[in-house]
C-alpha cells in the first residue's frame, strides 16, 4: 500500500490527530509503522486502531510494509509534540505503545482476535528503555594504554560528540537494525576525521523569521549512507561495527586470525601501554580497544559506555570519547609543520580568525594546522550552539553552520544569536 494512502487511513482513523512515521527504503520487506497521537485519549485511540484493524485483517487487506529504525521522542522536552506513540512491529508481531512515562506491548494476534484495551498492555518500564551493560569478563587482564589527546581536538570534538548523542537521542535510546546501526557508526566516524561539509547561511532580517511547515527533529531517520561493511580499515585501525560488544570482539577475532601481523606491529607485556590499537569495537552505545599481541592474541580495553541516548543517567564517558579521538588520529590530517607554529598562540589566533571567519570552520582548522587556541565555542561575546529545535523555527539574526554528510542530510546544526551574551 504506497504511503499516501497509509496516511489517509490514519487520518480518517484519528480525525487528524495521529501522525503517520513511514520509514526505509522501497523494496525491503518490513517496515515499522510509527504514529504519534497529538492529544490525549489514548485509550479510545487504541479500540479505534483495534475495531478497523481487525475488520482490515479479516478482509485480507495486503499492506505494503518496509524496515526502518524506531524513533522515540519520548523521555525528555523532545515529547512535548505528543501524547503518545504507537508501533506496528510486524517482524515481532507486536503493537507497542509509549508516553512521557511509560511503554507497553500487546501481542498483534490479540488484535486479530477481538478488541482490545490499555488493559490489555504489557508494562515494560519507562518511556525508553534503561542502558545494558555489556557481558564481558572484567577478570581477565585488560589492556590500560596510554592516552594522548590533543587539547584542540578535545575542546572541539567532545563537544562534537556530545551534540551528536543529544540530537540523535531519540534514535540511539533503543535497539535499532543493522542498517541504522552502520549508518551511525558511519556518522561518528566521519566526525572523528572531518570528513563532513560545512554549510554556512546567515538569516539577517529586520523581522522574526518563522518556518512555515512544523519541524519535528525528534522524528528524523537516519537517512545518509551506511558504512560499506562492519569492518573497515580507518587510517591505522579496523573499526569493528557491533551491535554487542560480545559479537565484536568474536568478529575482531576472526578477522585477525586471517591477517598477519609483523613483530613490529605486535606487543609485548612489557610495551603494551604505548602500542597503538589494532581494532575498534564499536556497538555505538559502547566502545573497546583492542590489539594483537606477539601470541596474536587480541587484548583489549574495559568496556566504556557511548552513546545511550540518556545524557542524564548515562551521558558518554570522557574516557570513552579519549578513546575515539585517540585509535582514529591516524586517519586524520597531520599538521605539518610551518611558519606559524613558532609564533605566540595569541598571533595564531588572529591568522585562524581572518582566515575562517565562520567559527566551526576555524575550530576545525585550527585542529588540522595544530595552531591556535583550544575553541572556546564562543564568537565574541555570542555563544556556539547547538540548534535542537522543536516546533517552529524562529531565526533572528542568527548565523547557522550545518554539518552535513552530504547535500541533503545535516546531522548537527549551530547557530550564533545577537544579544546572546555569554558569561
Amino acid at each position: 500500500m504506497e504511503c499516501c494512502k497509509y496516511t489517509a487511513f490514519f487520518n480518517a482513523l484519528m480525525d487528524r490527530r495521529l501522525y503517520l512515521i513511514p520509514h526505509g527504503v522501497p523494496g525491503n520487506e518490513n517496515h515499522f509503522l510509527e504514529g504519534l497521537v497529538e492529544t490525549p485519549g489514548d485509550e479510545e485511540t487504541l479500540q479505534r486502531i483495534s475495531t478497523i484493524l481487525l475488520g482490515t485483517i479479516k478482509s485480507s487487506w495486503k499492506w505494503y510494509w518496509r524496515k526502518s529504525d524506531v524513533v522515540n521522542p519520548f523521555g525528555d522536552d523532545q515529547s512535548l509534540e505528543f501524547g503518545s506513540m504507537w508501533t506496528f512491529d510486524i517482524p515481532g508481531d507486536v503493537l507497542r505503545y509509549t508516553n512521557n512515562s511509560m511503554r507497553g506491548q500487546m501481542p498483534l494476534s490479540l488484535l486479530r482476535q477481538r478488541a482490545v484495551s490499555l488493559a490489555d498492555m504489557e508494562l515494560l518500564g519507562g518511556p525508553f528503555p534503561c542502558p545494558v551493560e555489556p557481558n564481558i569478563d572484567c577478570s581477565v587482564p585488560l589492556w590500560k594504554p596510554q592516552i594522548h589527546v590533543d587539547v584542540r581536538y578535545r575542546a572541539f570534538l567532545y563537544r562534537l560528540l556530545r551534540d551528536f548523542h543529544c540530537r540523535w537521542r531519540h534514535i540511539l535510546r533503543n535497539t535499532y537494525n543493522d542498517g541504522t546501526l552502520l549508518r551511525l557508526a558511519k556518522a561518528v566516524l566521519d566526525l572523528l576525521t572531518f570528513r563532513f561539509k560545512l554549510n554556512v547561511y546567515q538569516e539577517s532580517s529586520s523581522q522574526d523569521y518563522y518556518s512555515t511547515v512544523p519541524q519535528f527533529p525528534n522524528l528524523d531517520a537516519t537517512k545518509w549512507e551506511p558504512l560499506s561493511k562492519n569492518v573497515v580499515r580507518l587510517g591505522d585501525i579496523h573499526v569493528v561495527a557491533c551491535q554487542s560488544l560480545e559479537e565484536g570482539l568474536s568478529i575482531a577475532r576472526q578477522h585477525a586470525s586471517c591477517r598477519k601481523f609483523s613483530t613490529f606491529e605486535t606487543a609485548t607485556p612489557e610495551s603494551e601501554q604505548q602500542v597503538q590499537p589494532h581494532y575498534m569495537i564499536l556497538s555505538i552505545k559502547h566502545i573497546i580497544l583492542g590489539y594483537i599481541n606477539n601470541s596474536h592474541s587480541l587484548i583489549h580495553t574495559a568496556p566504556e559506555p557511548l552513546f545511550n541516548g540518556d545524557s542524564t543517567t548515562s551521558p558518554p564517558s570522557t574516557l570513552a570519547m579519549d578513546y575515539l579521538i585517540w585509535a582514529t588520529a591516524s586517519a586524520r590530517h597531520r599538521p605539518i609543520p610551518g611558519i606559524l607554529q613558532p609564533l605566540p598562540v595569541e598571533l595564531q589566533d588572529m591568522v585562524l580568525r581572518y582566515a575562517y571567519p565562520n567559527m566551526i570552520l576555524l575550530a576545525v582548522g585550527g585542529c588540522v594546522q595544530g595552531i591556535g587556541s583550544p575553541f572556546s565555542w564562543k564568537d565574541g561575546s555570542r555563544s556556539v550552539t547547538l540548534n535542537n529545535f522543536v516546533g517552529n523555527r524562529r531565526l533572528e539574526d542568527q548565523n547557522v553552520t550545518r554539518i552535513q554528510l552530504d547535500e541533503r542530510i545535516t546531522i548537527l546544526e549551530y547557530h550564533t544569536k545577537n544579544g546572546e551574551v555569554v558569561n
